[in-house]
């Protein structure tokens, strides 16, 4: 059964139930005179259809809803945008142009519904339907507000005054339940004015983001004014040069 939500607009919305996950055709049917006759409206456009012709309908994909991460890893942290450079506005007072970029490694859309994202400063606990596509980004922020972001858009998840990205250094943590997806200690370097730290391309794994070291600054990648950083989108080469020697050596004097 239907029901009109405009009626100015000739405009109805249904719900339909399916038996399984699969395509099925899809016509519908309506009635003026309380189901004495009835129109079938189908891709033709012709209201003096009488039957219903399979030829004549749309095709309809019914899929499986994401369902929640199940294995530690499958969403990491891969951006912090610890200083904005915006300054600090709003009472209390903080940086609300700071965020956290997090990162479906699956092959499946999944839903964080009920997971909880730690700082040092408290949790947020995601109440509704937060959906990241596979291999797919999402943004957690300060502020959801465009203007607070000095322009950026796209903030999936508005963690309000309960995380507050310390320049002094902080441990950020996103679990569902008991399972602990993703947990990772940034220092005080972090906190540069208008530029996001970024996980290397090449090691986006929630063990090796584990390591600061593998983090670097987002130089060329400008969004939202002056500001570096890949907010919502795969992160740009980092150029990490390490000294590498073998533990110990040995030679002949002389």
């Amino acid at each position: 059964d239907a029901t009109f939500s405009d009626a100015t607009l000739d405009r109805s919305v249904a719900t339909a139930t399916f038996p399984a996950v699969g395509t099925y055709d899809l016509a519908y049917r309506m009635s003026g005179d309380g189901g004495a006759t009835w129109t079938y409206c189908d891709t033709t456009n012709n209201l003096s259809n009488a039957d219903y012709a399979p030829a004549d309908s749309v095709s309809l994909t019914t899929t499986t809803p994401p369902g929640p991460p199940t294995a530690a890893g499958d969403i990491i942290f891969t951006e912090v945008m610890v200083s904005s450079g915006l300054g600090s506005t709003g009472s209390p007072a903080v940086d609300r142009g700071e965020w956290v970029e997090v990162r479906n490694t699956t092959a499946n859309d999944l839903n964080l519904v009920g997971c909880t994202i730690t700082d040092g400063e408290g949790s947020t606990t995601i109440a509704g339907s937060l959906v990241i596509v596979a291999g797919g980004y999402a943004i957690f922020g300060q502020d959801d507000s465009v203007t607070a972001n000095g322009g950026m858009t796209g903030v999936a998840l508005n963690y309000a005054d309960t995380i507050q990205l310390s320049n002094s250094g902080d441990n950020l943590e996103l679990s569902c339940g008991t399972l602990v997806l993703d947990a990772f200690t940034y220092p005080s370097s972090f906190a540069t004015a208008g530029k996001s730290k970024q996980v290397a391309p090449d090691r986006l794994t929630a063990a090796l983001n584990d390591n600061a070291g593998n983090w670097c600054s987002t130089t060329g990648a400008v969004f939202a004014g002056t500001r570096t950083g890949t907010p919502g989108a795969a992160n740009t080469a980092c150029f990490l040069c390490r000294a590498q020697a073998p533990a110990t050596a040995t030679g002949v004097p002389g």
